[in-house]
């Protein structure tokens, strides 16, 4: 039980503390270098994993998903910082928490 709550509660901070650097960095600098310099954090934490991973079987249909949702993942991270820079943290991942409904109920 208190391993339940202590792993729940590192969640929810590891979760939601980030949004409030990204905030600040959004208000700093702009959405779209604050999504570039998120998007090249988290290449480079992964790519010390990339030689314990085994290649996916590359097909023209999986390439081009690939590069589709790649496009549309960047699209939603910029909208999704957009408002960061206008407003209260609090109200915009009150709306950001709806896309978790929206990626289930599709």
């Amino acid at each position: 039980m208190t391993l339940t709550l202590v792993l729940g509660l590192a969640c929810a901070v590891s979760w939601g503390l980030p949004d409030v650097w990204l905030a600040q960095a959004t208000r700093s600098v702009g959405p779209f270098p604050t999504v570039f310099g998120s998007v090249l954090v988290g290449i480079l934490a992964l790519a010390p994993a990339a030689p314990f991973v085994d290649l996916p079987h590359w097909t023209l249909r999986g390439v081009l998903l690939a590069i589709a949702l790649g496009i549309v993942s960047v699209a939603a991270m910029l909208f999704g910082e957009r408002p960061l820079a206008r407003q209260l943290v609090g109200v915009c991942l009150v709306i950001a928490a709806v896309s978790g409904i929206a990626a289930a109920g599709g």
